[in-house]
């Protein structure tokens, strides 16, 4: 799904509607963090590779490999 087109209100109703309980990216502007955070979905940012690899390893417990680490990441939190 691409989020490119709609406002941050509307990213984050769907979201909602899709039961998202934790969003994996590299980032997200302070404004939509902000969203995120007091809709109570989980953020787990810096991370960057192929989606496939990315989930199996959130799945797997290995998102803290260094290979998903963003270059130059800080964390919000």
């Amino acid at each position: 799904m691409c989020f490119e087109d709609l406002s941050l209100f509307e990213r984050l109703k769907i979201l909602q509607k899709l039961n998202v309980s934790i969003v994996i990216c590299g980032g997200v502007s302070d404004v939509f963090y902000k969203m995120i955070k007091g809709a109570k979905i989980r953020m787990i940012e810096g991370i960057a590779g192929e989606v496939d690899e990315v989930l199996i390893a959130y799945l797997r417990g290995r998102l803290n490999d260094p290979s998903f680490f963003m270059p130059g990441f800080k964390s919000k939190t």
